[in-house]
This record gives C-alpha cells, structure tokens and sequence, in this order.
C-alpha cells in the first residue's frame, strides 16, 4: 500500500479502539484516487516491434506506472497478450487473446521482450498505467495518499455530526477539518503532475479555515 494504518493514526492522533481495517480500507480507496490523478490507462494497445523477428517491443507511452499499490515497477504492473487474427470476423479477435509472460522489461523506456517470434497472424497487445510526469517522487505520492485517506475518514466521522446544534442559547458549529486535508493532498497532487487539472476527485466548496487539529 501507499501507505500505512500507523502513518493515518500519525496524522489524526486516532484512538487505538479506532479498526485498523476500517482505516486500510479508506488507504485503498485514497491510493486509487491518487493512482488515477498521476496517470493514465492505455488499455488494448497494439505494440510495436523494435526488430525484424518481433521479439522486442516499444510501448506508446511510459514510464510504466506502479498500478498494484508495491512502489515497484515491474511485470505485475503490465499485461500482455497475443492475439490471433480472425478471418470470420477480419480483425484481430481480442476475445481469444493469451496472456504471455515478457522478459527484459524496462518500465521506465517502456519496452519489453518476449521469447517467441509471433507469427504473421498474430500480434502483441498491452495494457498498462503510465505516468502524466515521467519524474514521479514516490515520497510525494505517499503523502498525498496519507492525506486523502485522513480526508476520507474525517468525512465520515463528521457525517455522523450535524454541522450546527443548539444548546439553548449557544449555537455550536463544527469547521469541517477534513477540508484542510483536502486542500493538502490538491496541493500535492498539483506538484505531481504540474499544470493538468484535477479531474477524478470529488469536488467540494472550500471555505476559508483556521488550520486545525482534530482532537479525540
């Protein structure tokens, strides 16, 4: 994972009666909200072949990205296949595609070998994830999935509140900490991939807020 139970304790000074499996959960979701801002899927690309007995392959775009959440990059994060070619149809059957292991796998060039020669009815496919920003800092990454899951549990302790209650006289209202962490994790998913919007998360109205602790 991206990150881990004892660095989102860390940062919300949860109790230890707070489940860690409720907190890797939220790590899951926040790590794929960060996975699918810094990258992005090419999905069924048809590969090319750097040499005359198809054996080496350039992929269209990377570096290859680290999909499965290990901050390594390397053949889980890709699939390959072969596919034959369907006369009955007249093109490439994607429905009879085989998964095939590669070797010599250079993420960061995005090239791979494979150790047999295709024949001339068949072709190499490929999917995988690529970085926006060929110069990822995986330190950036961890922090922004920190943060985003401290957004996410925040949000969901708050729900539970209402926003304002009345005591009597005194109007009491809560300031919506999670924002501030929200805030955060834009900001360094601003730093991870310069210049491209945000699209993928949700959006929210953003007050302006004192910097705040949440206290338990």
């Amino acid at each position: 994972m991206y990150a881990s139970p004892s660095d989102i304790r860390r940062h919300l000074r949860l109790p230890s009666t707070y489940p860690t499996d409720d907190i890797i959960e939220f790590i899951k979701e926040a790590q794929k909200v960060v996975l699918h801002q810094i990258t992005d899927l090419s999905q069924w690309e048809k590969v090319e072949a750097l040499n005359a007995s198809r054996t080496e392959y350039q992929l269209a775009h990377y570096p290859v990205a680290d999909r499965n959440f290990d901050f390594e990059i390397d053949t889980e994060d890709i699939d390959v296949y072969v596919v034959p070619y369907d006369e009955d149809i007249g093109e490439w059957d994607k429905t009879q595609a085989s998964s095939i292991t590669i070797t010599n796998f250079k993420p960061s060039l995005g090239r791979f070998s494979i150790s047999f020669e295709p024949t001339d009815d068949q072709r190499i496919y490929a999917t995988y994830r690529y970085y926006l920003n060929p110069n990822v800092d995986n330190d950036l990454v961890k922090l922004a999935t920190e943060k985003y899951a401290c957004y996410l549990i925040l949000r969901a302790i708050y729900a539970l509140m209402p926003e304002t209650m009345t005591i009597g006289s005194l109007k009491i209202a809560h300031k919506r900490p999670y924002e501030s962490y929200y805030r955060e994790y834009q900001d360094i998913i601003t730093k991870l991939k310069p210049a491209i919007e945000i699209t993928s998360s949700p959006k929210i109205e953003i007050e302006e807020l004192e910097d705040n602790v949440f206290e338990w």
